[in-house]
């Protein structure tokens, strides 16, 4: 897995996410979704239009593992919304909706001489932001301790939330020749 500190090349790799879900993946759900046009100007800014309104997705391909002991959410649900969007969002962007594509590319880890896993899961999850922000509200704050004193812009900490308490628009936990397509 690439460098998580590395914000320049998670930013590039956001934009290859958002080309392939709404040239692949949204058409197939029946999702309306194009790349924000404000985008070519403002890498910051909400990544989608859907049906004409923003929103934004948040790709996550490993599971948070340890989320149960340090955030009281089930490992194969959890998914992390971080602190600079709650509040970016909150403040720019209170009717966006967000968008959670999932799939588990990692099912099993080793943490501290523990086992862990999770069953493979792929799937798209969407909630309003508002909704989010409940959650957020009521969720625990996991802080990154490799981003203290960080100064490339990456996120302090993140909310660890439930998918099960979004919309599912779809799930699958099949395997194909024992990797996920």
């Amino acid at each position: 897995m690439h460098d998580t500190q590395d914000k320049l090349w998670w930013c590039e790799k956001g934009v290859e996410l958002e080309t392939r879900f709404v040239n692949d993946v949204a058409p197939r759900l029946g999702i309306p979704a194009v790349i924000n046009p404000e985008k070519a100007h403002n890498p910051y800014a909400p990544d989608l239009l859907v049906d004409g309104h923003i929103a934004d997705l948040k790709y996550q391909g490993k599971p948070y593992f340890k989320a149960l002991e340090q955030g009281g959410v089930d490992s194969q649900y959890a998914v992390s919304f971080n602190g600079k969007d709650y509040e970016r969002y909150g403040l720019k962007y209170p009717e966006i909706e967000i968008f959670f594509w999932v799939h588990w590319e990692e099912t099993s880890r080793v943490i501290g001489g523990k086992p862990y896993s999770v069953n493979f899961m792929r799937g798209v999850w969407r909630t309003p932001f508002r909704a989010l922000a409940a959650l957020c509200d009521k969720a625990q704050s996991h802080a990154y301790r490799n981003r203290i004193g960080d100064k490339a812009g990456n996120a302090k900490d993140s909310y660890v939330v439930d998918l099960r308490d979004m919309e599912c628009v779809i799930m699958s936990n099949r395997v194909y020749n024992g990797r996920g397509k």
